[in-house]
């Protein structure tokens, strides 16, 4: 590998993210850690010595989206050190290689190997791979960051990997076992945090719901939750997506009996039809969830509740996307995230008989999407009138920001300025596209 001592004038760094919250996180810690006297961040798309693309591999799309921007960058400076990183880069290393201009091609398990690669490192003749055992990985990357890019609100990841074993999923692939963050660096990170600026912080990672079972002592979400509700620095703490499997019921007292913790979930439920769910390897059924939006709702009637949902998953026909509408219609949801089904390689679900043709996925896609909309504007009337607190995240002649139930808020600048980071209380008014237009 060839190396030289760093250039006399700052390098141009430019780190592009695809692709998960975990991900974002860790590109924030590179951002944060390159020494401002050898290097200066660029954005995404401008002229740089180094670029940095930090990959998603969830879908095919994804993967094509990696090769696409590798691409762009080649043609945008042919001389720069390229180095991607990610979950494409750990599961397809040989397939970026083949991608010309490619410098160094660094594995989920090694990203911390990636700053003095950034600082110094040359162009390489042919691509240098840093690759290691991402499923005999037991301990997590301890990746401190301080300040989120300037945002009011701070991912901070508690917990990398995955146990479970979704026919669909390539990410145990890349990501590895679970590997749990230890609760003393949790409270640390979120006291940095909070040094660094930030009202919230959004626990974050592959599996959060599987949070302590490899630490030993072994510890639980629940125990960890209970812990940043005595000690946590910040007057908001998020959880992130979970496994419904995960959500307990002392997590939704905790979270109820708490003001600290947000009212919103995001579930990871996939489809609301049985046989899919059996088939996706999912281990719990549409009565399970449907009793867990029951509890959820007793405990907290306003939180908002998201789900993620796969269309077109093999063997998924007419009569069955027909039953997950009518449950979605039924249950109490706020937001849908809804993504096509998308074959990945060394996957069980890759092989399976009834591929449904794309067309049809994105029919299905459309037809969600839509009920998703209507359900998000039921759930931001029945918020009309009550009294409010936002996280202001911008100002300027409107004010915007997020309720402590996942509104996105905008009302007019007050005749005094307000500061992004500010809790302002407002009342809710009415709809206005896809926010909720409040006042004072």
């Amino acid at each position: 590998m060839r190396q030289h001592a760093p250039p006399s004038t700052p390098r141009r760094v430019a780190i592009k993210t695809l692709g998960c919250k975990t991900n974002q996180y860790e590109s924030a810690y590179l951002r944060e850690r390159l020494p401002a006297e050898l290097c200066t961040i660029v954005g995404e798309d401008e002229y740089a010595d180094v670029y940095v693309l930090n990959t998603c591999t969830v879908t095919h799309r994804a993967d094509q989206e990696c090769r696409q921007i590798l691409r762009r960058v080649q043609r945008r400076n042919e001389r720069a050190v390229v180095i991607v990183t990610g979950c494409y880069a750990q599961v397809a290393p040989d397939r970026i290689a083949r991608l010309p201009g490619i410098d160094y091609i660094v594995g989920n398990g090694l990203k911390d190997r990636i700053l003095p690669l950034i600082v110094h490192a040359e162009k390489q003749s042919a691509p240098v791979m840093l690759l290691s055992d991402i499923g005999g990985m037991r301990e997590i990357l301890d990746m401190p960051v301080r300040t989120f890019g300037g945002q009011t609100r701070a991912f901070l990841k508690i917990q990398d990997g995955c146990n479970h074993a979704c026919t669909f999923c390539i990410i145990p692939k890349a990501r590895g076992r679970s590997r749990s963050l230890p609760p003393e660096r949790v409270i640390a990170q979120m006291h940095e945090m909070r040094r660094g600026g930030h009202r919230e912080v959004i626990l974050t990672g592959i599996d959060i719901g599987s949070y302590g079972r490899d630490l030993r002592p072994s510890t639980t979400f629940t125990e960890l939750l209970r812990r940043i509700a005595k000690e946590a620095p910040v007057p908001r703490v998020r959880i992130s997506s979970i496994d419904p499997r995960d959500l307990r019921r002392e997590i939704i007292d905790l979270v109820a009996d708490s003001p600290i913790f947000c009212p919103h979930f995001h579930l990871s439920l996939q489809s609301g039809d049985d046989e899919i769910l059996k088939a996706m390897r999912r281990a719990y059924h549409t009565a399970y969830f449907e009793g867990l939006l029951d509890d959820l709702r007793t405990r907290l009637p306003d939180a908002a509740i998201g789900i993620d949902l796969m269309v077109g998953f093999p063997g998924e026909g007419a009569e069955h996307f027909e039953r997950t509408l009518r449950n979605l219609e039924r249950w109490p949801l706020t937001y849908f995230h809804v993504f096509p089904y998308s074959s990945r390689s060394q996957t069980p679900a890759s092989t399976m008989a009834g591929q449904v043709p794309h067309e049809e996925k994105l029919h299905r896609c459309k037809i969600a999407r839509q009920l998703g909309e209507r359900k998000k504007r039921r759930f931001y009337e029945a918020q009309l009138g009550k009294r409010e607190e936002i996280l202001v995240e911008t100002t300027g002649e409107r004010i915007r920001g997020f309720t402590r139930n996942y509104i996105p808020v905008t009302l007019p600048a007050p005749a005094l300025p307000v500061a992004p980071g500010t809790i302002l209380p407002v009342r809710l008014q009415r709809v206005e596209k896809n926010r909720v237009v409040a006042s004072m």
